[in-house]
């Protein structure tokens, strides 16, 4: 059996990252299968890093909309070339696509006459909602769609004449595959004593958040002797003003849903990929707010909340920032935000995906 993904570049890693844990549940269910990616995310070494076969398309340039129709349709006409000749020779049984019906910029448009089994991957949005504009297109194209996320989280459309699977959060580790703690701490570089604070903000590396990620390591710092672990993004260009400060260390790893365990607490955005495998991993932490962007952070952050399961604050909220750092600063605070996270998100939807996929096979 031949299985191709499609991951759509982003501003993170979440699209790539859904569907190698995808990837990873179907092979560990049939382990001969034969899986290849193509993908615009310019991350795609952590497919070959996870033991796949990648084909990397062009990446479309933040301006994309921009340029004159003559380079778009450039663009366009060699990825349409390339997903040509990998469905040509390497022949799929199934095709799974994430996050637009036919490619970011049309890149899987080729697909749309093969045939195969075809499986799309949808992921709501606070700015749109993908199923419901694209309802015609997924019901005329896919027989399965799968949505990451719990039916009562989301109220968007559901397409009615297309097999439909609510996953819940799609991970790429589970917390039973996560390293022990000093192997964690060993293979990340860390001490393997005092306590320790992750720092990230997704796989993305916007530069707006090195204005967020300086508030938090100058109003962070103090006596409580902690260390903060500041997350090099993968996908990260410019370079990170050297620190010198003894308390802060820079560190680069993917995936790091395999080192949470390495961290007493953590200090990250609200994106959808970090907080959903921040709480499956039980890490008590301190979530971000910032403004913008195509995800409902508010909300996410409200929903934490409730839940007990972390500490949402609002960016450059000072005040709020060292009340929370308190509650971080105690064990029994840390410990009941742990076991709230976890029952927040208590499986991994990938083995829920990989058991859909088979029942349309």
């Amino acid at each position: 059996m031949r299985c191709l993904f499609y991951a759509s570049n982003g501003h993170g890693l979440g699209h790539l990252i859904r569907t190698l844990a995808i990837a990873r549940a179907l092979k560990a269910r049939i382990p001969d299968i034969n899986i290849m990616f193509v993908t615009n995310s310019e991350a795609c070494q952590l497919v070959w890093r996870e033991g796949f076969q990648v084909v990397k398309l062009l990446s479309p340039p933040a301006n994309f909309l921009e340029l004159d129709i003559p380079a778009r349709e450039e663009l366009r006409r060699i990825n349409r070339g390339s997903v040509q000749a990998v469905l040509k020779h390497f022949k799929p049984d199934l095709v799974v696509v994430d996050f637009f019906p036919m490619g970011q910029i049309g890149d899987m448009i080729p697909m749309h006459s093969y045939a195969c089994r075809k499986v799309f991957v949808a992921r709501e949005r606070n700015a749109a909602s993908e199923i419901a504009t694209h309802a015609k297109l997924i019901q005329s194209v896919y027989q399965l769609v799968l949505i990451p996320h719990e039916e009562q989280e989301v109220a968007g459309y559901k397409p009615a004449d297309v097999r439909t699977r609510y996953t819940g959060p799609i991970l790429i580790r589970s917390r039973d595959e996560a390293l022990p703690r000093d192997q964690a701490r060993r293979r990340l570089g860390l001490a393997p004593e005092g306590f320790t604070v992750f720092v990230g903000f997704g796989g993305g590396g916007k530069p707006e958040y090195q204005s967020v990620q300086q508030w938090i390591l100058t109003e962070a710092q103090g006596p409580r002797n902690w260390t903060f672990a500041v997350a090099r993004p993968p996908l990260l260009r410019q370079e990170i003003p050297a620190t010198d400060r003894d308390d802060v260390k820079e560190i680069t790893y993917m995936p790091m849903a395999e080192c949470w365990t390495a961290f007493d607490a953590a200090i990250s955005t609200l994106g959808y990929n970090s907080t959903t495998e921040l709480l499956h991993h039980g890490v008590p932490t301190l979530f971000i707010e910032l403004a913008g962007g195509l995800d409902d952070w508010a909300r996410r952050g409200r929903h934490v909340a409730a839940a007990d399961a972390g500490l949402p604050v609002k960016a450059f909220d000072s005040q709020t920032l060292h009340s929370h750092l308190e509650q971080l600063a105690d064990p029994a605070r840390r410990q009941t935000l742990a076991a709230n996270a976890r029952k927040l998100v208590p499986v991994n939807g990938a083995t829920v995906a990989a058991d859909a996929i088979l029942e349309i096979l």
